[in-house]
């Protein structure tokens, strides 16, 4: 059928078939949980594709193997190698059944009606794609919770995922066709950060996002959240750049604020780390584009060195 021109019919529990893809490396210990969370779905026509990016005949793959093998219902595959997220999703999306897909990393969970929910949110809007608000916890406490609104935070949202105004929390929240996935030419298996960015840059070139605004996923924080590569973090933002400018120039005016907000992230990142040199490259980088904002990088700036455990005198003259 067509796009814009399918039907879920008047039954929207046992229509429409959802490949849920769950892609995960070196987190056995919390994979239970997210596979729980899809047994748990009240939407039942669903598939569940595990990728276990651990490498083939490791104790992690082992591990993985032994906790998914508990979950008779779910299709299983180890790649030979560590091929990375982008690699691992495009193999689901390959295989995926389902006319819909979605994603789950493994250290998230979906609320129960999850699927159910967005499911009849895309039958009321016949969107290409859904998303869901969410909430962040960290240390079993509530973070952060998402408060998205009907309308306004729907569409096409590139500009305000680029500024940071709407993160729409990477591939948990999202429903989607499969054809659109495959018409954004999957994951760019390229980047080893910004991977759901990357692939939603390409997706709103010819969709939108409808929302549905229940709190439907919840995203499980930890330590390592914080623990970020610096060199890596700058030659990713190098390659999203160079990929994507011709995507950003449409944004007109904002462009100077989004290349601003997204080497300052970097910018910020160097500095707490004490890598100074890597640090002034990316400040350069941030107001080459545009206009300096002095006071948010004063703030960024006296954030980043409390933040910072680092000697930084020492680290100067190390660089």
């Amino acid at each position: 059928m067509p796009p814009g021109q399918w039907q879920l019919g008047s039954d929207s529990t046992n229509n429409v078939k959802v490949s849920v893809i769950l892609t995960t490396h070196r987190r056995p210990q919390v994979l239970r949980r997210a596979l729980d969370s899809v047994m748990r779905q009240t939407y039942q026509d669903i598939e569940v594709i595990v990728v276990d990016d651990n490498g083939h005949g490791t104790e992690m793959q082992k591990e993985t193997e032994a906790t998914v093998s508990q979950y008779p219902k779910a299709i299983y595959h180890a790649n030979l190698n560590n091929l990375g997220k982008a690699a691992s999703l495009n193999w689901a999306i390959r295989e995926a059944g389902g006319e819909l897909l979605a994603f789950l990393d493994d250290d998230d969970e979906f609320h129960s009606e999850k699927l159910a929910r967005q499911v009849a949110r895309m039958k009321a809007t016949n969107a290409s794609g859904v998303y869901c608000n969410y909430k962040r916890i960290f240390r079993n406490k509530l973070y952060f919770k998402s408060t998205h609104e009907l309308g306004k935070d729907e569409g096409d949202l590139a500009l305000d995922m680029l500024l940071g105004i709407n993160e729409i929390c990477g591939g948990s929240t999202l429903l989607l066709r499969s054809s659109a996935v495959t018409e954004a030419g999957g994951f760019d298996e390229r980047f080893k950060r910004h991977i759901d960015w990357a692939f939603l840059i390409c997706y709103f070139r010819n969709h939108k996002l409808s929302l549905c605004d229940d709190v439907l996923v919840t995203v499980h924080m930890d330590d390592q959240m914080w623990t970020v590569n610096p060199e890596l973090q700058f030659e990713m933002k190098q390659l999203f750049f160079s990929s994507f400018e011709q995507d950003i120039v449409r944004h007109g005016k904002a462009v100077p604020d989004i290349y601003f907000k997204h080497w300052l992230d970097v910018y910020f990142e160097c500095l707490r780390r004490g890598q100074l040199v890597l640090a002034l490259r990316s400040l350069r980088s941030a107001t080459s584009r545009g206009h300096l904002n002095i006071p948010k990088l004063l703030r960024i700036t006296a954030s980043a060195i409390k933040h910072s455990n680092l000697n930084f005198k020492q680290a100067s003259l190390n660089q």
